[in-house]
């Protein structure tokens, strides 16, 4: 087609020297290379190209301060419920347990069908997750039942 005959000269490279020594910039270094979309896609044909596109630069924070803050505030966010996770589980692990163990369950909160019907949806459009969930399942159910004492310090 028409384009691959432009472009058949074009080095099959990732190397940024060679970038740079094809664009004239030979001693610059290119620290940024972008994606130019053509008149075509830019008609909204190519609306999911778009969209990515759009992701990737809120990914890196590429559509200015706003956006650098926002990806600032989001990643203090994570820090923080983290660390609040673990604080949570120091303030409530019993007391002089020697192990590991999980906070007693509270009453108030029952297992219902809601939460696990919930997880196997979860598990089902996040198929790392239900992989996750089985994976720990089986854990609990072969490892630690076979193995007393790495069942007392988890439990």
């Amino acid at each position: 087609t028409q384009e691959v005959k432009e472009h058949e000269a074009l080095p099959n490279t990732t190397n940024p020297d060679d970038w740079a020594r094809i664009s004239g910039k030979k001693g610059e270094r290119i620290v940024f290379i972008r994606t130019l979309i053509n008149e075509h896609a830019a008609s909204g044909s190519a609306a999911g190209g778009k969209a990515m596109a759009v992701g990737v630069a809120l990914h890196e924070g590429q559509m200015g301060l706003w956006n650098i803050v926002l990806n600032a505030a989001f990643c203090l966010s994570v820090i923080f419920l983290s660390l609040g996770a673990v604080v949570m589980w120091w303030v409530r692990r019993p007391a002089k347990a020697g192990r590991l163990a999980a906070p007693p369950v509270s009453a108030e909160v029952p297992l219902t069908r809601w939460v696990v019907l919930g997880a196997i949806v979860l598990s089902v459009s996040v198929p790392v997750l239900g992989i996750t969930l089985v994976g720990v399942l089986v854990l609990d159910l072969i490892v630690l039942a076979n193995l007393p004492i790495l069942k007392r310090l988890v439990s």
